[in-house]
């Protein structure tokens, strides 16, 4: 007895090659989206430059891969469907529905119960391909990384060359560069900006005050500089990486806190030098008087009209804090007798920068740091090593005497106060001051913001004026202190290395989402693989005979005879019509047909209950024979 020849191993299993390669994949797709790995190097710049190329290449293996997920679908559908054909009879319409699934095609033909099942299927066959779409296209993202960035240092300079210069109020030897002009005076270098930020030191709006940055750089600050984050633009961002977005670092600094008062018994004033009563000839005064804590200054300022448009600023620092005295002109009488006090806090910062927009937010952080082992936090040397002169003067020449720096009050911040009366000194007009109407417009600034809310509507004029006051000094001394760091760099080449965290374009492998959908749709087909291959014992007796195969089709049909044309013909006479080879003819849909063994072959016979029909049909005399004789199957 010989059996019909059983499907080889290597077919029946030629889906699962495809299937590892789909697990693999979609496995270390998975571990780097869980893993958060990207790349910001060649590998962005590969996908940057050939977009296009990557795109095709996308839709190419996004199809191949899902070609090897419908593979298994259609696999495990066409070997269950054979199996069941050489066990079980089923009708021509049903036999041809499954034709249809197994080979993704849509026959239109089919009855509607068979329609819309192909329909849906063929569908779902796309989704794989999406998925893997989704999984492998390079998707741009962004990616923190530990990098590096150089920032301004006051390291020692014991020749006065640089930061440690001995003050005067005149002194501005600039230096222009591409990126602006600098030098370590700068309240009489920047004035102009510096002026013109503390007249807008308050936000008339509920957005956060911005301001430029004091060189050509095109950054600016959103808040308080605090004096820090002059790098930006100065030199070489983290890693010199073209697809920066953003970084942070960390910078040690002054948190300049003020506090102004109204001291009607203040000394500080003006008396007459040279009274000139000439339309076209300004009066010679002299800012002059005695402060609080002892100390006194003198200098020479023009106006008309006496001192009706003159506003003088006088600072220095004692052993305890910074001190500012204010003397205003009947023009500026809510400046007049204005003092503050100055406390240099310092401070650790964080600086924020966005490169992109070319943003710098600065956050003062609670953090304590180490100076040199010193156990001060102090930028400035002048703190950790002993004595200065805070004028610059030497032997008995000078009004201040040698002065011991302590923490936050050292040369720098010393020649922070100096800078400040720089401001008045130099910015004297005969017609109005300048450092006064800068002064004022912050406090109309002040009067708006109240207005709308934005400032406690329970102040006082006094203290609204105060309070405008208090941050134009802040906005001053934060420029000062920003123009000095911005030196360091520019001028002295003064840096140090300062790590940064960088957040930088990059890209990584798919979209989340298509990732783990794609990974269930591969687990949905590995458990369905292993569920047939358990249920039919690794697909065995599956027959090489392919119900898709035409070729076998046509010759398994032929091998018993005309049996099935005479029932088919014989069901179209009883209906009074005949068989014209239409696709959608139900009434051949509906015969019941099944395998039978032919030696080595296998042939397509009709059901036995329709065989039964058939001779019935014969015998009656009301059948076409033809050349059907009834067969047993092989034993």
């Amino acid at each position: 007895m010989t059996l019909p020849v059983e499907q080889s191993t290597i077919s029946k299993y030629a889906c699962v090659p495809g299937l590892l390669v789909t697990t693999v994949l979609s496995a270390l797709l998975l571990y780097v989206n869980v893993a958060g790995i990207t790349s910001h190097g060649q590998i962005y710049i590969l996908v940057i430059n050939y977009r296009a190329d990557i795109q095709t290449f996308v839709q190419v293996m996004s199809h191949l891969l899902g070609l090897a997920h419908i593979l298994v679908l259609t696999t495990c559908l066409s070997n269950r469907t054979r199996l069941q054909f050489e066990s079980d009879s089923v009708s021509l319409d049903r036999l041809q529905w499954w034709s249809t699934m197994s080979g993704l095609r849509i026959d239109w033909s089919l009855p509607f119960q068979y329609l819309c099942p192909s329909i849906l299927f063929a569908v779902v066959s796309f989704v794989p391909a999406a998925l893997w779409a989704g999984a492998i296209t390079p998707v741009f993202t962004t990616t923190m990384v530990q990098s590096t960035t150089n920032t301004s240092f006051y390291q020692p300079d014991p020749s006065g060359t640089f930061w440690n210069y001995s003050w005067a109020p005149f002194r501005a030897n600039v230096t222009y560069k591409d990126t602006g002009s600098f030098s370590y005076s700068p309240g009489v270098d920047s004035s102009g900006q510096i002026l013109s930020n503390a007249a807008a030191a308050i936000s008339t709006n509920d957005t956060i005050n911005k301001h430029s940055k004091n060189d050509l750089t095109q950054y600016f600050y959103q808040g308080r500089s605090y004096g820090v984050g002059a790098s930006p633009g100065l030199v070489d961002p983290p890693g010199k990486n073209s697809s920066l977005v953003s970084y942070n670092y960390s910078e040690i600094g002054y948190k300049a806190a003020v506090a102004c008062i109204k001291n009607t018994s203040s000394l500080w004033g003006w008396y007459i030098g040279q009274n000139n009563t000439g339309f076209d000839t300004p009066s010679v005064l002299f800012a002059n008087g005695t402060f609080p804590d002892g100390k006194n200054d003198n200098f020479a300022q023009l106006g008309f009209d006496l001192s009706t448009t003159i506003v003088s600023l006088s600072g220095h620092i004692n052993t305890k804090e910074g001190f500012l005295a204010i003397a205003g002109g009947s023009d500026y009488r809510k400046l007049n007798h204005a003092q503050c006090t100055v406390d240099f806090i310092p401070t650790n910062f964080t600086i924020g920068v966005d490169v992109v927009q070319r943003a710098i937010n600065v956050t003062a952080i609670n953090v304590t740091v180490d100076v040199a082992g010193t156990g001060i936090i102090d930028m400035d040397p002048t703190t950790l090593n002993g004595t200065f002169l805070e004028y610059g003067c030497n032997g008995t020449d000078c009004n201040y005497h040698n002065f011991t720096g302590c923490t936050g009050l050292g040369l720098i911040a010393s020649q922070v106060m100096k800078g400040i009366t720089s401001l008045s000194r130099i910015n004297t007009s005969l017609w109005t001051s300048v450092v006064g109407d800068a002064l004022y417009k912050n406090i109309d600034n002040a009067n708006a913001a109240k207005s709308r809310g934005l400032i406690d509507s329970t102040l006082s004029e006094a203290d609204l004026n105060l309070h405008a006051i208090t941050t134009s000094v802040e906005s001053i001394i934060d420029d000062i202190l920003l123009g000095l760091s911005s030196s360091q760099i520019a001028i002295a080449s003064s840096i140090k290395p300062t790590p940064a965290v960088a957040q930088v374009d990059s890209v990584r492998l798919g979209q989340a989402s298509s990732i783990y959908a794609i990974t269930i749709v591969n687990l949905f087909l590995i458990a369905l693989s292993v569920y047939e291959l358990i249920r039919t014992h690794g697909w065995r007796h599956l027959l090489v005979f392919d119900y898709r195969d035409v070729k076998s089709v046509i010759i398994a049909t032929s091998l018993r005879g005309s049996a099935l044309a005479d029932y088919s013909n014989n069901e179209h006479k009883r209906a009074g019509t005949e068989w014209v080879g239409d696709p959608a003819d139900r009434i051949v849909g509906k015969i019941q047909v099944r395998l039978a063994r032919e030696g080595q072959g296998t042939a397509i016979v009709l059901s036995s209950s329709r065989e039964e029909i058939l001779l019935q049909q014969v015998n009656a005399g009301v059948g076409r024979r033809g050349t059907y004789t009834r067969l047993e199957d092989e034993e």
